[in-house]
């Protein structure tokens, strides 16, 4: 295969996976947020995101589940303007391949557009075969201000408020049901309509399946309400739906780490490396410039990518002096100092001595028109092995040297 061909193949290899990221030719999987909420009216938007972390795994029922039994409100982001009220909404995912969508909402002081967008659930491609699909919408419509309530579709022309895609990736894919265009009241009432498709059963998809998703969109009169119950399914059923890599007890498809058993969600670090924060300011040590002192503000005056908290503590410490070799006792001189060495305190009798827990002689300063005798440079040194041996020869070179040149 020449190289060009190498490259175009590598290329196409890259594209795919781009393309479906988290597809699985062999496992269930899912791709995207588990459940998306956008909100929009004259007042403003709002966005609620549920993510895979946040679902819990029941595996007597093969069924992944986010429940929010307390209001969830979605206020503008700018100016925190009540858009709507979600008095409950649960997400369902059923064996790998059904998707359930149920959501009590009412909307704002305004007309209000609402979209729950599911992320796409992927499987082992079911032939067109074999691949049977059923979809099912039911919308509850009540009237709360006296001036009547309405629930209508809102996207292109034809679509419902329900609808189920079947091989979508990159905004590609197929539309497998559309469903409920709108329904209305009047003041004070309250109302409901169902439809599915088919009208019992299952139908053929009419396709090779390999992953699903649902959008509800809607729009809602000023401050009503609607409940809506959405229901897209695919058979035969994964017989994978339950594969977990890591045997963390959550499998696959609704785990953000596949494969490292202490995590269910990459969180700030990513995959495979803890979320530690040693100094507990809040923020982890794989971005923490500072990870051992508490500094949440993360301030690097210098842009040397090391925090503030900690450039200061180098500075405190101050230079770090090297320590001097063995024999140089606590004075500092090293061998090559040693022509340098002033008398031990109180000896001045000129004398030289090896006792003395410095290693020092007795003798008097040294001038320095009279070098000093070969004797005077050998008594500064401990006999410490030929390193040391190596200095004072050297040394005592270096007098010679300095006699031959005052003698002439």
């Amino acid at each position: 295969m020449s190289t060009v061909s190498k490259l175009c193949a590598i290329a196409v290899c890259a594209f795919v996976v781009a393309a479906w990221p988290g597809q699985s030719l062999a496992a269930v999987s899912f791709y995207g947020a588990p459940l998306q909420i956008e909100v929009s009216s004259s007042l403003g938007t709002g966005s609620y995101t549920v993510e895979l972390e946040d679902l819990t795994w029941n595996p007597t029922s093969q069924s992944a589940l986010w429940v929010r039994n307390t209001p969830l409100q979605i206020t503008d982001e700018a100016s925190g303007q009540l858009l709507a009220t979600f008095n409950s909404l649960t997400l369902r995912l059923i064996r790998g391949s059904r998707i359930d969508i149920i959501a009590n909402c009412r909307a704002g002081a305004a007309d209000t557009t609402v979209e729950l967008h599911s992320g796409h659930l992927g499987f082992t491609t079911i032939s067109a075969a074999a691949a049977l699909g059923m979809a099912s919408a039911t919308v509850n419509i009540a009237d709360l201000d006296g001036d009547g309530a309405a629930v209508t579709c809102v996207g292109p022309a034809g679509t419902g408020i329900h609808r189920s895609y079947i091989n979508q990736a990159l905004g590609s894919g197929a539309m497998f049901s559309s469903l409920l265009g709108s329904i209305a009241v009047g003041p004070g009432a309250s109302g409901s309509a169902i439809q599915t498709d088919p009208a019992s059963g299952y139908r053929a998809v009419g396709a090779a399946v390999s992953n699903m998703r649902v959008l509800v969109a809607f729009s809602l009169t000023a401050n009503d309400l609607a409940g809506l119950n959405s229901i897209f399914a695919i058979q035969p059923l994964p017989a994978d739906v339950a594969l977990d890599s890591d045997g963390d007890g959550r499998p696959d498809f609704i785990d953000g780490c596949p494969t490292d058993p202490a995590k269910i969600g990459p969180g700030v670090c990513g995959c495979g490396v803890a979320d530690i924060d040693t100094d507990a300011d809040g923020v982890p040590d794989c971005i923490d410039n500072c990870p051992t002192i508490p500094n949440p503000d993360q301030a690097d005056s210098d842009g040397d990518g090391i925090g503030d908290a900690c450039d200061e503590l180098e500075i405190s410490k101050g230079p770090v002096e090297p320590l001097p070799p063995d024999g140089a006792g606590e004075h500092g001189h090293s061998a090559t100092d040693a022509a340098e060495a002033q008398p031990a305190s109180g000896k001045d009798s000129g004398s030289i001595g090896g006792g003395g827990s410095e290693g020092y002689g007795t003798g008097s300063a040294l001038d320095d028109d009279i070098p000093p005798s070969d004797a005077e440079l050998i008594a500064v040194f401990p006999a410490c092995g030929p390193t040391a041996f190596a200095s004072v020869w050297l040394t005592v070179l270096g007098m010679d040297a300095m006699r031959s040149r005052r003698r002439r």
